[in-house]
This record gives structure tokens, C-alpha cells and sequence, in this order.
């Protein structure tokens, strides 16, 4: 299982002190703020076992207040400590600016593959569970492959840019994903609140999912 405590979701509210303003066990110190995901890695492991795989996903806020690296650091080596096999290194809330997402860009088109790299290198450098690396790299290959190679991260997650770009691994017709690729320059990877919604409609009514640019521009 795969805990989101990252994007602005429950136990990232807990986590971070841009939204937990609690005066209980549950907030204000770094270690109090961590306690509900600590409650639900244990309860977790206690209940299904020893070799049951737990994954957390997590990262800096890119606010203020907020988690920056020096808090991730410091989270990750909690997180380990209560219990997970793996971290998975993904930051942001909602509420976070573009220009402090996504590497300098005012919008989710043309995010730099790998703007999220400085996550995981932070929590691998304190760490001995694996550590996962996102954010577009399955449009640069030969980037993940580096990140591999460089010790930056162990695994490569990657999500929707599959779907699109013409250097990943896909299951798009290739006429079609070369034609979007052409079209929009780079994948959007899923940053679009648009799209997210569109694709969680989808899936709560079966249909095939694939780029959901093709939603918006049918043309293509």
C-alpha cells in the first residue's frame, strides 16, 4: 500500500504546518505534526503483518509555512523509523504558485522534466529504504537513467506522461501519441486540475483511460 501524505491530502495536512494548526498531540512540533502518519504506519503493519509493503509519498510544501528540505529530511527518517519499506518523493499542495511547482514555469506545460529530483535526493541521503523519483521522467529517459545510475533515487515512478510522450514507454497507437507530442510540445503529466478531473471521472465510469488532451482537443 501506498500512503499519499503529499499534494495537499489528509496526512500531508497533518504533516504540514501551512495547514495543521492544531494545539493537541497532532500539532506543532515537527514530531507531533508526524504522529498521525506514524499512528497509520504502525496500525498498518500491525494489522497485516511483517512482510506487508508499506510506501509513503512525500515532500516539501513549496510554502510558507511550510516543509522545505531540512523538515523532509528530518520526515523521512521518521517515516523509516515507524516502519515503511519505501518512499516515494513527490512535493507540492494545491495551493502552491506554478512558478514554485514546477522549476520557474507559470504553468504545468513545459515542466522540466525531473523538477522534483531534489526531493528525493534529500530523503535518499538520509534513508537506507528505497527511494522513488517522479516528475516527468518518462519524458527524458535518459535523464531517469542517470538518476539511477547517480545514486539519486532507486525506483522511477512514472504516471501519465506514459500515455503521451514519444520517448517513453506507452500504450497509445504511435501515430496518435506522436501527432499529441507534436501538438502540445510536452506532456502536461497530469498538472492540470482539469485534467485530473476528467480522468477520475473515467475511471468511476469504466471508460479507457489515455492523454486527456485528446478530451479537450479531439482535433488532434
Amino acid at each position: 500500500v501506498s500512503l499519499h501524505a503529499t499534494h495537499g491530502y489528509l496526512i500531508h495536512q497533518f504533516l504540514s504546518p501551512y495547514t495543521n494548526k492544531r494545539d493537541d498531540k497532532y500539532g506543532g512540533s515537527l514530531e507531533n505534526r508526524a504522529r498521525f502518519a506514524v499512528e497509520i504506519i504502525k496500525g498498518i503493519r500491525k494489522e497485516c503483518g511483517s512482510d506487508f509493503v508499506i510506501d509513503i509519498r512525500m515532500g516539501q510544501d513549496f510554502l510558507i509555512p511550510g516543509n522545505t528540505l531540512v523538515e523532509v529530511k528530518k520526515l523521512a527518517k521518521i517515516m523509516e523509523e515507524s516502519g515503511v519499506d519505501s518512499i516515494s518523493a513527490s512535493g507540492g499542495m494545491h495551493e502552491a504558485s506554478y512558478d514554485k511547482l514546477y522549476g520557474g514555469t507559470t504553468s504545468a506545460m513545459g515542466v522540466p522534466p525531473g523538477w522534483e529530483l531534489e526531493d528525493a535526493e534529500a530523503i535518499k541521503s538520509v534513508v537506507s529504504v528505497p527511494v522513488l523519483a517522479c516528475g516527468g521522467l518518462g519524458i527524458d529517459l535518459e535523464l531517469a537513467e542517470r538518476v539511477l545510475e547517480e545514486g539519486k533515487a532507486d525506483f522511477i515512478q512514472m504516471g501519465s506522461e506514459s500515455h503521451t510522450s514519444s520517448s517513453s514507454i506507452s500504450c497509445c497507437i504511435i501515430e496518435i501519441r506522436s501527432r499529441i507530442v507534436d501538438f502540445f510540445d510536452n506532456c502536461v503529466i497530469g498538472n492540470s486540475k482539469q485534467n485530473r478531473k476528467i480522468l477520475f471521472y473515467k475511471l468511476c465510469v469504466h471508460l479507457p483511460v489515455g492523454c486527456l488532451m485528446l478530451y479537450f482537443f479531439p482535433e488532434v
